[in-house]
């Protein structure tokens, strides 16, 4: 029995599948092609290649369909329901399409022109034709594609329904699935677009092929990526929102011939509440309106810390919000826009006109909780790539510390409020600001100036030109300047602490490039005004660059660059003095041993590296006047090298270098003073301790060592030598007195009284001078001496007590006693030669001396009784 049914059913379904390879042979296919071009409103004419497919599967494939301005298929395959091949009515079961291209009217598909691009699918039939779509394109009157579906499917769930669903995806626009649902002359529209970002849902009623009305609801999964994509040029902004901030939007749609209308807008989500109405225009002559009230705008919850930075893909820039041909007002009114616990802003109005592709700013302008008020007026320009906005902005407040920690610069805060008012011109762009004609004033000063921001690269780059009304180092109530000056302190303070290097911590991390050209009018630090300063800055990660500045007051000036690097673990400090002159009180022993103190007792020179040279015009200190001043010198922990030294001096050449050692306190030079003039030396020694003319060049070696002046004055140590050229000395009168001796007539009763005034008297030139000096110890000896006047020559050796100045000298002076009044130091005409022994005692201030003058008196006597016998 079970053979038998086996046996039968095959035979049926033999029979069955002959039945329909018999039956194929009899369908009239140009029919069903007809009718198919029929329900797609297109001339038979238009179809290319029509081939029909018997076996195994019967179906007819059309290579192409196309009619000019309305649509184009390709690749079409029409298959057939089996049973209708039997009756010989074939009924099309699917069609597939492998690319299909619908032509619109409309420039863009957006919610304004939808409802007409949804009347064109029905008026052409498309919605009721059950097939599947692998490429489906709609493109605007340019040829641009305005929607792209991939995989597209219009069917029926059942044959007796009235509702026609339809799937596909849209790509970057995400999944959409709904129904078509006819019912006599009326279509209701089901339609949902989802995808990772968002969520929409659309419900619309169609009589006649045009939209009566309709509800949407637009549940936004990610606010940042959809505003990304229509205003790329908040990209920055964008970036710190709530990656999990959702905003849902519920709208009526009431259209008009010209305006489609979006009534009853709600607008919910955790951080703003909204409602309004958008009245979108259909046509160029009409103005689009959108009238939005927000009761709040919750930015501390919409917008996250820095550290969550969220990017964003360009692939679909070119989706972005454009000006070209649109016409709209906007009127939008925001109660409160919370910026953080403290900070609101009241009653904020936009009001916003955009036409001929310019967006005029007409009013962004509101209130602030803590005290002032804001305001933006200008127009936005769009180009190809960016939007750019040219306007002012005016700034009042009660507080700019307020305004800064609002901003997020807490580190720039000062401890007093300050009020302030801001206006500038401005002109802002997705990568640039510039702040023009700026204005900052606040009851202590007044800036001036323009600023500068480039967002290019990796990382941002500022540029001010800033000039201040007058700058008071001695308030803490500068936000900005006031906490700058109290860091750049706190590196020199607590340099003892193992924390220490930390402080270098905010440099090493800047993250922006800065260019700062600076003027201040007046300086003022502890009670000096050191009137106009000129600051040109550069900043960079882990590095702080002035590479000019320039203080001066009424009688000093300098102008030095530094170079702050603190990238490695110790820091690097270069300062270049570039020239100055100065009035200074600090050249004294006593002076350098205190800074050496402070820079033992309060700094760790371990933990830095510092590196000074440069010149200087002028140095004074009372009578001291060091001139065209060179130095270079570098510290190596509290080792000091001082490479070069280089100054005009008395007249001379001062050049030296050598080593400062601050522990145990140690200083070692050679050096080398050319041609000073001893009259400038005597003017800084006490009244009557030198008061000699001329020239002088002295050179060797200088050390000493000790932590107090007495110590360091009993260890200082020199081996010099020196030259004196063409000097006057005073209190000595040697050539006058044997001129005056050598004439014929001296009377040698005078002798002692004449030979007393040349020892303590007058002056005598000196052609040279040279020897050496020795100090240790506090005795300096001076020895080697020897020296030539008009008519002597002589040698000397002098030992002085530096502590009390006593001194004991010894010098033996050689001349002529000529026969006749002839040359004085010619030997050939028969003259006496003398040497006259001298020695002094007492202090250089009151000099005792003692010589012999027997052999002089002797030598005088034989001249006159020689004198008497010739005559």
């Amino acid at each position: 029995m079970i053979i038998k049914i086996i046996i039968s059913t095959i035979i049926a379904i033999s029979l069955l599948i002959c039945s329909i390879l018999v039956a194929v042979n009899f369908v009239d296919y140009n029919s069903v092609s007809n009718s198919f071009v029929n329900e797609l409103k297109i001339s038979p004419q238009n179809l290319k290649n029509i081939k029909i497919t018997k076996f195994p599967i019967t179906y007819l494939t059309i290579d192409r369909i196309k009619e000019d301005g309305r649509l184009e298929l390709e690749n079409i395959k029409i298959y057939f329901a089996p049973w209708s091949l039997l009756i010989l009515r074939p009924k099309i079961s699917a069609v597939t399409i492998n690319n299909a291209t619908i032509y619109s009217d409309e420039q863009d598909f957006d919610i304004i022109n939808h409802d007409r691009i949804v009347s064109s699918l029905i008026i052409n039939g498309i919605i009721d034709i059950n097939f599947d779509v692998k490429n489906l394109t709609i493109l605007n009157k340019d040829n641009q594609p305005i929607l792209t579906l991939n995989n597209c499917s219009l069917f029926k769930n059942n044959p007796v329904s009235s509702k026609i669903s339809f799937k596909g995806n849209g790509g970057y626009v995400g999944k959409l699935s709904g129904f078509f649902e006819r019912n006599a002359n009326q279509i209701n529209l089901d339609l949902t677009i989802a995808n990772s970002d968002y969520n929409f849902h659309l419900l619309e009623t169609y009589i006649d092929s045009k939209l009566i009305n309709g509800k949407a609801e637009y549940l936004i999964q990610h606010l940042a990526d959809i505003l990304h994509i229509l205003i790329p040029d908040l990209d920055s902004l964008f970036r710190r929102f709530n990656p999990n901030e959702k905003i849902n939007i519920k709208f009526d749609i009431l259209p008009t011939p010209q305006l489609l209308k979006l009534e009853n807008i709600i607008i919910d989500s955790n951080s703003l509440a909204g409602n309004g109405s958008i009245y979108l225009n259909k046509s160029d002559d009409v103005t689009s309106i959108i009238k939005l009230h927000f009761p709040k705008i919750d930015t501390k919850s919409l917008i996250t810390s820095s550290n969550n930075i969220k990017q964003f893909s360009n692939s679909i820039f070119g989706l972005r919000f454009l000006f070209e041909n649109k016409s709209i007002i906007t009127n939008i009114l925001v109660d409160q826009i919370i910026l953080n616990n403290d900070e609101v802003l009241n009653n904020t109005k936009i009001l916003l006109n955009l036409d001929k592709g310019v967006l005029v700013v007409n009013d962004f302008s509101g209130t602030i909780k803590s005290g002032g008020n804001f305001q933006f007026v200008g127009n936005v320009t769009q180009n190809s790539v960016r939007s750019i906005f040219d306007g002012t902005i005016y700034l009042q407040h009660n507080d700019l510390n307020s305004v800064l920690n609002t901003l997020g610069y807490q580190q720039a805060v000062s401890k007093k409020p300050t009020a302030f008012i801001l206006s500038s011109d401005l002109k802002l762009t997705l990568i640039d600001v510039y702040l023009q004609n700026l204005m900052l004033k606040t009851e202590n000063t007044k800036v001036t100036g323009n600023i500068t921001a480039r967002f290019i690269g990796s990382m941002p780059h500022f540029i001010a030109i800033l000039d201040f009304s007058s700058i008071d180092l001695n308030r803490e109530d500068y936000p900005i300047i006031s906490p700058l000056v109290k860091f750049v302190k706190s590196l020199s303070e607590n340099m003892k602490d193992e924390s220490y290097l930390a402080k270098y911590i905010p440099i090493r991390t800047v993250n922006y490039l800065g260019n700062f050209d600076i003027t201040i009018n007046d300086i003022i630090m502890g009670d000096n005004s050191f009137g106009k300063a000129y600051i040109l800055a550069n900043i960079s990660p882990g590095n702080i660059e002035i590479s000019n500045l320039d203080i001066r007051t009424n009688s000093d000036y300098i102008n030095l660059s530094a170079n702050l690097l603190a990238n490695n673990i110790k820091p690097q400090l270069e300062v270049t003095i570039n020239d100055g002159s100065l009035n200074v009180n600090y050249l004294t022993a006593e002076s350098l041993l205190n800074l050496r103190n402070k820079l033992l007792n309060e700094f760790d020179l371990e933990k830095i590296e510092l590196k000074l040279d440069g010149m200087l015009s002028k140095i004074t200190q009372n009578d001291l006047v060091l001139q065209n001043i060179k130095f270079a010198l570098a510290n190596n922990n509290t080792l000091f090298k001082i490479s070069n030294l280089e100054a005009n001096l008395l007249s001379g050449k001062l050049a030296a270098e050598g080593n400062i050692l601050l522990d145990p306190y140690t200083l070692n030079f050679v050096y080398a003073l050319n041609s000073i003039d001893l009259a400038q030396l005597s003017n800084i020694f006490p009244k009557g301790l030198l008061n000699n003319y001329g020239g002088m060049s002295i050179n060797g070696t200088l050390a000493t060592n000790g932590d107090s002046l007495k110590k360091l004055l009993y260890e200082l140590s020199t081996q010099s030598e020196f030259v004196v050229k063409n000097a006057k000395i005073s209190n000595f009168s040697i050539d006058s007195f044997i001129e005056k001796v050598n004439n014929k007539d001296y009377n040698l009763k005078y002798l002692k009284e004449d030979l007393a005034y040349a020892m303590y008297q007058g002056q005598t030139e000196l052609d040279s001078l040279r020897g050496n000096i020795q100090l240790k110890n506090g005795i300096a000896t001076i020895k080697d001496v020897v020296f030539n006047t008009k008519y002597t020559s002589g040698s000397a050796s002098l030992a002085v007590n530096v502590y009390n100045w006593d001194m004991t000298l010894s010098s033996i002076l050689s001349f002529y006693i000529a026969d006749s009044k002839l040359n004085l130091n010619d030997s050939s005409n028969q003259n006496t030669p003398i040497n006259l022994k001298i020695k002094t005692s007492g202090t250089i201030l009151d000099p005792i001396k003692t010589l012999d003058e027997t052999k002089l008196t002797k030598a005088l006597e034989n001249k006159k009784k020689s004198t008497v016998i010739k005559q």
